[in-house]
C-alpha cells in the first residue's frame, strides 16, 4: 500500500469517497425516501451481498414502518461484467400490493437493474422504486434515488468487492491506472 492506495494483483485502487461523506449522503437519501412514502409502509429488497452496509444505514435512519427481504444475483467475474444469474429469489406473496423499494450498492452497466425491474414488476407491487448508493453517470435514470454518480471505473469498499474481498473497507476506492509516488 502506497499512501492511500490499495494494491490487489495487478490493480491499484485510490480512496475515492470518504466514509463520513457516504454516511451523510445516506441520511439525506433516507429522509427523501421517508418524505416520499409518508406514513406508508415500505418493503425494502436488498440485493446481496454488497448492499448490506448501505441498506443497514437506510434502515437505521428510516422513520417509516418497514419490512425487508433479500435477493441475490451474480453478474461479475473479477472486474468484468458477465451473464446475470438469479441465485436467491422472492416469493410473490411477499410483494403483492406492497410499496417495494429495491436497494442496490451500484448500478453499473444497467443490465442487472433492468433484469431486476422486470423480475420484481412481475409480482404486482403497489409501487416500485430503486435506490442505489452508486450509479455510473450514464445510468442515473435507472434509479429514483442515488448516493453518488461515479465515473465508469471499478470500485471497491463499503460493501463492494473484488473477488469476494474488500467489502469491509469503510471508504470507497476507485481503480486507477497508475500510482503516483509521493
Amino acid at each position: 500500500m502506497i499512501d492511500s492506495y490499495i494494491k490487489y494483483k495487478d490493480y491499484y485502487f485510490e480512496k475515492y469517497i470518504k466514509n463520513q461523506d457516504i454516511i451523510k449522503r445516506i441520511k439525506q437519501i433516507t429522509s427523501e425516501i421517508d418524505d416520499f412514502y409518508g406514513n406508508e409502509e415500505i418493503l425494502y429488497i436488498g440485493v446481496l451481498n454488497g448492499v448490506l452496509p448501505f441498506m443497514n444505514h437506510i434502515l437505521l435512519n428510516s422513520s417509516n414502518k418497514y419490512s425487508y427481504r433479500f435477493l441475490q444475483v451474480s453478474s461479475y467475474s473479477g472486474t468484468t461484467p458477465g451473464k446475470i444469474h438469479l441465485q436467491l429469489g422472492l416469493n410473490k406473496e411477499d410483494l403483492i400490493n406492497k410499496n417495494v423499494l429495491l436497494i442496490e450498492d451500484i448500478i453499473d452497466s444497467g443490465k442487472t437493474i433492468n433484469y431486476l425491474k422486470k423480475y420484481i414488476s412481475s409480482f404486482s407491487p403497489k409501487s416500485f422504486k430503486v435506490a442505489s448508493l452508486l450509479v455510473k453517470s450514464n445510468n442515473v435514470e435507472l434509479c429514483d434515488w442515488h448516493g453518488f454518480k461515479i465515473s465508469d471505473k471499478f470500485v471497491i469498499g463499503f460493501g463492494l468487492d473484488l473477488d469476494g474481498s474488500f467489502r469491509y473497507l469503510k471508504d470507497i476506492y476507485i481503480k486507477v491506472n497508475n500510482v503516483k509516488k509521493r
